[in-house]
């Protein structure tokens, strides 16, 4: 094992199905401890500014959500996970502000940055990961961009030179997203970065005050390929989307005059959904639904007067599961459920009272496993994992006493 991991020597069993029948037996047993616990969630006509005549469901009380947790002792390095992914193999990684965590079922490996070794990981400030098609899990962090060879256990650093125009643009790694035709597209502080496998350079593009065609902000946050192609880019200073025939950038902004403009400039999240509608999570703004015929956005706010309302106005991240239910993590409003179909949200949030409510409301990201259940990782409290099936929620956190615990509570996001 390279130097940068540290796990109980004799206690890591191999992935794969058996790691997903492992995470099930747990929730299972959790469940037995937790059965009585009951959560209340609403089910919640969407926000202030949706279309006039569409469907207002009546609120509902939901009380068959329960909320299960596995505390420390299972182990997590540190309590904010900032990026969850399930790889071919079937481990679960977490990107934490204290390293790299593999889980396999039963226990977490951490990996970290050793001063000492080259061939350790680059930062242990994790912002993403991705699994692309070769397999290769890259990991972007504060310090540079990282490809982790799982066979060697090594990392490959990719990192800015200020004598080099074809490196990274900058060491932050913000986003990771590999598009349809196998171009590995990086996010950085820096602007937009389009990595060549084969020369291993970097094409960076950047904000230009004097070209209006140019990428908006140098700080993309987030990368996503719609169904017909179109790359689309979230910034601190709007929505764009990118030409990469002309190489040319068309930004939507907010526009106070314009109601039907983006809420916000700030972009968390984008989401195209099964039925082709473009979902965009601000930063202030909520949850926008875009129409690109039109160029019109159709805002879902927050409003302290409606406890029906979206749970909070910046939006994290988005996730659609498997019944095509849209996930909207908040931060500081827990988690909202929008049911497209009829327009109305299902919010759940953390209940010190409620030992089976949501850990935390900063959610940071969401992403499922083959097996259906969902992973949700928190800005404070680590990693959720909830059931669809039991509408069961389990707990995995830091422990400073364990070795093979996730190496932080706080969990952002990853594809």
């Amino acid at each position: 094992m390279a130097r940068g991991a540290h796990m109980a020597s004799g206690r890591f069993p191999p992935g794969g199905a058996a790691a997903r029948r492992r995470v099930c037996a747990l929730l299972a047993s959790c469940l037995l401890l937790l059965a009585a616990t009951l959560r209340h969630a609403v089910d919640a006509p969407a926000a202030t500014q949706a279309p006039t005549g569409s469907a207002q469901a009546m609120p509902s009380l939901r009380q068959d959500a329960t909320f299960t947790h596995i505390t420390i002792e299972q182990g997590l390095s540190d309590q904010r996970v900032q990026a969850l992914v399930q790889d071919r193999a079937g481990f679960m990684w977490f990107g934490t502000n204290n390293g790299l965590n593999r889980f396999d079922g039963y226990n977490i490996a951490a990996y970290r940055h050793d001063p000492t070794n080259p061939h350790s990981l680059s930062g242990n400030l994790i912002e993403d990961l991705y699994e692309d098609r070769s397999g290769t899990l890259w990991v972007g962090t504060r310090s540079g961009l990282n490809a982790f060879d799982r066979r060697t256990e090594r990392f490959t650093r990719y990192r800015h030179d200020p004598a080099n125009l074809r490196s990274l643009s900058d060491n932050t790694v913000i986003a990771i997203y590999e598009d349809r035709s196998e171009v590995l597209w990086l996010g950085t502080a820096g602007g937009l970065n389009r990595f060549d496998r084969a020369t291993e350079t970097f094409t960076a593009y950047r904000h230009d005050p004097a070209n209006p065609q140019s990428l908006s902000h140098n700080t993309v946050r987030v990368i996503y390929e719609d169904r017909s192609g179109v790359l689309w880019l979230g910034t601190l200073d709007g929505l764009n989307r990118f030409d990469r025939a002309t190489e040319t950038f068309t930004a939507y902004r907010h526009d106070p005059a314009n109601p039907q403009s983006l809420s916000h400039d700030v972009i968390w999240d984008i989401h195209e959904d099964r039925a082709g509608t473009l979902w965009v999570g601000t930063d202030g703004g909520g949850l926008n639904r875009f129409d690109p015929a039109t160029g019109a956005f159709t805002h879902y706010r927050h409003d302290p007067n409606n406890p029906h309302s979206l749970s909070a106005d910046r939006v994290d991240c988005l996730f659609e599961d498997a019944s095509g239910a849209l996930w909207i993590g908040t931060f500081g409003g827990g988690l909202s459920v929008l049911d497209a179909a009829r327009q109305t949200f299902t919010t759940y949030r953390h209940d010190a009272t409620i030992p089976a409510s949501v850990s935390h409301d900063y959610v940071a990201d969401i992403t499922a496993d083959r097996s259906g259940l969902l992973w949700i990782g928190t800005h404070g409290s680590g990693v959720d994992v909830y059931d669809p099936q039991r509408q069961a929620f389990t707990l995995y956190r830091h422990d400073p006493q364990a070795a093979t615990s996730l190496a932080s509570d706080h969990v952002w996001a990853g594809p």
